[in-house]
């Protein structure tokens, strides 16, 4: 939203529901709201869903991807188990990945294969670890 419609936004939403953020909103407040910013002249644009990125969420690869990127955030090797976390970690291994969202079949197994060698090694510490835990 630029700065304007933001400006616009809050001073229209107290005043109609009592309420500053979408999140606290009923389905009917929203409504509200949403007429009251079409009666100021506002008009509803179609999301170009061309590059967005749950689209990916239909490719079993990114699927498979996906779970194994949750399930370094479970062992603590990644921070955030977002899938913008993923996709940005997708761009700085795919180049195609950065410029429109699409990933070819080879690059998708070099990216699966790379997040199970790393959920391999962090399997390999943990052992490691327990190991020298034990025999002390």
């Amino acid at each position: 939203m630029s700065n304007l419609v933001t400006i616009i936004y809050l001073e229209t939403a107290p005043n109609i529901v009592k309420k500053f953020s979408c999140v606290s909103m009923s389905v009917e407040e929203l409504e509200k709201v949403l007429a009251a910013m079409r009666e100021k002249g506002f008009t509803i644009e179609k999301q170009n869903f061309k590059n967005r990125q749950d689209k990916l969420f239909r490719n079993d690869q990114y699927c498979k991807a996906y779970s194994l990127w949750q399930e370094l955030h479970q062992k603590g090797k990644v921070k955030n188990k977002s899938p913008l976390a993923l996709n940005n970690y997708l761009k700085r291994l795919c180049p195609d990945f950065k410029k429109n969202f699409s990933i070819n079949t080879n690059e998708f197994i070099l990216v699966i294969e790379t997040l199970k060698k790393w959920l391999g090694r962090t399997s390999k510490d943990e052992l490691h670890n327990i190991k020298r835990f034990n025999s002390e």
